[in-house]
């Protein structure tokens, strides 16, 4: 038996879950790059529907979500420590908060730092302009937001 077949043989891989699913990407992915206008046009209609008939069902299952983690929190599943029973925590209450704030905002300057400064320089308004002005425009606009 070679390494691939033992660890087949004790991996949780299931084919009947992973061909399918990479049968369905991979023909996306295909048909999208030989027709993105089409494909575009087809996930727009897709999305639309979504948005119209599926709304209640992303409000009511946000809605519910977050009671749940409310109930969770207040309960006596709240206070379950992790780690050792008579273990102290590695950090403080207000260094858990300042990490996950310092996280939150990173990853919002690493996205936006790029983004916001693209989709200023691509808007119509400042189509007629050279490259540098399109782009110190972009940067001004993005330094006052």
């Amino acid at each position: 038996m070679n390494i691939l077949q033992r660890a087949l043989k004790h991996s949780t891989f299931k084919a009947g879950i992973m061909v399918p699913s990479l049968i369905f990407i991979i023909t996306v992915t295909v048909v999208s790059s030989f027709f993105p206008t089409q494909t575009g046009a087809i996930l727009n209609v897709v999305k639309n529907w979504i948005f119209v008939n599926l709304n209640w069902i992303y409000v009511w299952s946000v809605t519910i979500f977050v009671i749940f983690l409310l109930v969770l929190t207040f309960s006596k599943y709240g206070a379950i420590r992790l780690g050792d029973d008579d273990e102290k925590p590695e950090h403080s209450f207000f260094s858990w908060i300042s990490m996950l704030f310092a996280a939150g905002m990173g990853i919002g300057l690493m996205y936006f730092g790029v983004a916001e400064p693209m989709s200023h320089y691509t808007e119509k308004a400042f189509s007629g302009l050279y490259q540098v002005e399109r782009a110190r425009n972009a940067q001004l606009y993005t330094f006052f937001h």
